[in-house]
């Protein structure tokens, strides 16, 4: 059986998550971090501390409220954070929605249910990892140049799924597309996004032939 995530990982990426929504980045920056010393370790056979300690201090935090200083004004400039539907069509026809850019969303990945195919691919988990990891670092000024190197990572490892793997390659197809987003979003990550288009435009009509089909008859 291929490796994956220990269950530890998946919990600290869904904590991360829930602390993105409530805009504890910098918590959520290190409770990624946590859970990516997790993947490092399934990658590499290296040792990290005890996996309860990570999930103690993930607790913890989640227990944290916003800061005095963070003004409400303030926190207006942040985007409103949706969690990626599993239902493509969906999520698709959200990206198209104006207002959705208007109030400049961004997509949360969460790994919801890792007794099913699309949860098992290590490649899958590990974007998803750190595709909110890259959201997570952006958001709590941490490095300018590392966001790009994650969401570039992201979609490397979602490229190495092949339409062949069906169910698979249909949520990391649209994965992709929320990269493409959130670069497009982003404007320090314009230049990603203008090298993803044409491929965000093929997924799309993959994921949505209906569309495609009328696009083509107009």
């Amino acid at each position: 059986m291929p490796p994956v995530l220990s269950r530890t990982a998946i919990a600290l990426n869904n904590m991360g998550v829930e602390m993105l929504h409530r805009h504890l980045f910098i918590e959520a920056l290190a409770t990624l971090h946590d859970a990516t010393r997790l993947m490092k370790e399934i990658l590499t056979n290296q040792h990290v501390e005890d996996e309860w300690h990570m999930l103690r201090r993930a607790q913890l935090r989640l227990c944290q409220r916003k800061s005095a200083s963070f003004h409400s004004s303030f926190s207006k400039n942040f985007p409103v954070f949706m969690d990626l539907t599993d239902d493509p069509t969906s999520f698709i026809k959200s990206m198209k929605n104006a207002q959705c850019h208007q109030h400049n969303t961004l997509y949360t990945i969460r790994i919801s249910d890792i007794d099913t195919a699309c949860y098992e691919d290590l490649d899958m988990q590990s974007a998803i990892l750190l595709y909110n990891t890259g959201l997570a670092n952006h958001f709590a000024n941490h490095s300018y140049s590392t966001m790009p190197s994650l969401m570039k990572l992201a979609d490397n490892l979602l490229q190495q799924i092949t339409p062949e793997e069906n169910e698979l390659f249909i949520q990391a197809a649209t994965i992709q597309l929320a990269i493409w987003h959130c670069c497009s979003t982003i404007p320090y990550l314009s230049h990603l996004s203008k090298a993803l288009p044409s491929r965000a435009r093929e997924l799309e009509a993959m994921l949505s032939p209906h569309n495609a089909v009328s696009a083509a008859a107009a």
